[in-house]
Order: C-alpha cells, then sequence, then structure tokens
C-alpha cells in the first residue's frame, strides 16, 4: 500500500501544471544566461557516459565490412578481444566534445528559434508560441554552429574508437597537429555539420513539439511523463533521419580519400548496397540516440528547474515528489 502511494505521488509530481505563459516569459527574462548552457553539458555528460558503450558499438558496425553481424554480437566481440574496457574507449574526448557541443547548442536554439518567431511575426502581432519549421531551422542552426566549434573534439573521439591509439587527448591533438597540421583538426567538418544540423533539426524540434502537444492537450502537465514521452519520439525521429549522414561522416573521418564528400559517400553506398547500406547500423544508431535523447532532455530539464528555483527565478515545481510522498504517507498512517 506505501508503494502504491508513493508510485501515485510520483505520477503526481510528474503532472505538475505548466506555468502560464506570461509566467513562463518572466521565468525565461529572469534566467540567468548561463543556466543553459551549463545544464546542457551536465545532462550531456550524464547521458554520454551512459550510452558509452552503444556508441563505441555503434562505430564498429558502421566500419565493418561484414554487416551480418548483429548489434549484440559485435558488442560481444569487442568486449572478447579487447576487453570490457574497450566499450568505454574513448570517453574523455567524448565528454569533452559532448560537454563544449552540447552547451554551446543549448545556450543558443531558445535565442534562435525566439529570433526566427520574431523575423516571420507581421508587425503589430503578437508572436505566439513557435511554429515546426522555425523550430527545426532553430535546432538545425545551433546543432550545426555548436558542430563546427568544437569538431576537432568529435574527429579525436571518432579516431579513438574506430582503434587509433593514442596517449590521452591532449597527445591525440598534438599528433595529428605536428601529422598534418591544425586545420587537419578540422577534417570532415562539413559532413560533420550536415549531420548535426539533420540530427539536431529531428531532435530538438521533436522534442520542443511534443512537449508543446502533450501540454496543450492538457491531458498531462509540464513535468517528467511529458519530458519522457517527448525525448522518446526525438530519439526516434532524430535516428530516422540521420543515420545514412553519421554513416557517411564516420566512413569520412577515418579515410577521406577513399569517400570524398558526403554526398559521393551517400551515392557509393546506395549503389552497392541499397536502402541497407544506407541503414546499415540503424538499430545500433536507433540504441544510441533513444536512450541519450531520454537521459539527455529529462537530465536538462531537471538541472533547469533546479538551476531556475536556486537561483530564484522560479518555484521547484519537482520539489513538490517529496513533499507529495510525506502528505500521503501521512494520510496513510492517519488511516
Amino acid at each position: 500500500m506505501r508503494l502504491l502511494v508513493l508510485l501515485l505521488s510520483v505520477v503526481a509530481a510528474a503532472n505538475v501544471p505548466k506555468p502560464t505563459l506570461k509566467a513562463a516569459q518572466q521565468q525565461k527574462q529572469q534566467e540567468n544566461p548561463l543556466i543553459r548552457p551549463v545544464c546542457g553539458a551536465l545532462a550531456a555528460c550524464t547521458a554520454e557516459a551512459a550510452t558509452m558503450p552503444i556508441d563505441i558499438t555503434k562505430v564498429r558496425m558502421q566500419l565493418a565490412t561484414d554487416s551480418s553481424l548483429g548489434f549484440a554480437s559485435t558488442m560481444a566481440s569487442i568486449s572478447e578481444k579487447d576487453g570490457a574496457g574497450a566499450l568505454f574507449k574513448g570517453l574523455k574526448p567524448a565528454l569533452l566534445r559532448q560537454a563544449s557541443y552540447q552547451g554551446i547548442k543549448m545556450f543558443m536554439y531558445e535565442p534562435i528559434r525566439d529570433a526566427v518567431l520574431k523575423a516571420t511575426t507581421p508587425e503589430g502581432e503578437e508572436g505566439g508560441e513557435p511554429k515546426l519549421w522555425q523550430m527545426i531551422l532553430a535546432g538545425g542552426l545551433a546543432g550545426a554552429i555548436g558542430t563546427f566549434l568544437t569538431s576537432p573534439t568529435d574527429l579525436i573521439k571518432i579516431r579513438m574508437q574506430s582503434g587509433v591509439q593514442y596517449n590521452g587527448v591532449i597527445d591525440a591533438f598534438m599528433s595529428i597537429v605536428a601529422a598534418s597540421g591544425a586545420l587537419s583538426l578540422w577534417d570532415g567538418w562539413a559532413p560533420n555539420c550536415q549531420r548535426s544540423f539533420i540530427v539536431n533539426a529531428a531532435e530538438l524540434a521533436t522534442f520542443d513539439k511534443l512537449k508543446q502537444m502533450l501540454v496543450k492537450a492538457k491531458i498531462f502537465g509540464d513535468g517528467l511523463l511529458v519530458h519522457t514521452l517527448a525525448s522518446s519520439g526525438a530519439g526516434l525521429v532524430a535516428a530516422i533521419a540521420s543515420t545514412p549522414v553519421d554513416r557517411a561522416k564516420t566512413l569520412l573521418m577515418t579515410d577521406r580519400k577513399t569517400h570524398g564528400s558526403v554526398f559521393a559517400c551517400l551515392v557509393k553506398m546506395a549503389r552497392d548496397g541499397g536502402l541497407p547500406a544506407l541503414y546499415q547500423g540503424f538499430l545500433a544508431t536507433w540504441m544510441r540516440l533513444g536512450p541519450w535523447a531520454f537521459l539527455f532532455f529529462v537530465c536538462f530539464e531537471q538541472f533547469r528547474a533546479l538551476a531556475l528555483h536556486l537561483t530564484g527565478a522560479a518555484p521547484m515545481l519537482t520539489a513538490a515528489l517529496p513533499q507529495r510522498a510525506v502528505e500521503g504517507q501521512k494520510k496513510l498512517k492517519q488511516e
């Protein structure tokens, strides 16, 4: 019975009513500009560390000449050959990349989205809520800009995961610069940014739009349950949209001379293997983006709510959870 009370308390806390539009705008105006990038970086590191083995497996599947090996078989093969620690190979550059990239992306997304909304709204009219195409454009631009600025960290992460041996992140930077020059750190930046535009246009816009729709339907409040549903949808849409470009990006970063441009790489894959070649590693991509998107967006929203509460910009909505649980237990004792 006590467990039932606690579960009901969780559901109740996850469906705390959304603040009014006016209150939300006031919170946004009072929000410290560092909250979004810091919370984005923390949420990204949490999601990255938890899903790193999936990412390693995904990269190996994309590079494999034998596409018959499934996800579980590939992961087991990595563990058997190189040990369980190999599933976390490249974690340091991955965390560095995600903290910087996601911090920049989350810092830029809402301002770009609001700027697009303002620029496309006729004078004298209120902007209202952003439309889907505005979210898509803002998400793509924020992701592409963040990716370009942090492209060197992604290059090092991919090379370390594909088997190139370095004595840490600093050694990787110095080795690449010494061998090919500083500009080589941006090798593959074009496909990287193209992939990032597609992923973030799909992921950020899907999460933002689903959250907006779920709250508008007045079935759930803007809380944990809404964030879970919206992030799950965002991960699936992002995986479908990005898998072909993601594989092309990985191939280009490991062997640019053979594959040329992104378009040429995609054409070659489609010509040689058809649709299955374009979506080779889709399961791994989805299994990576699905949990990653869930952890990232849920953690980001919770960290942001906590930061807003601590800075006095908004009440701590999720703080209702323990209080409701205590009240439920008190009622149970009284009965």
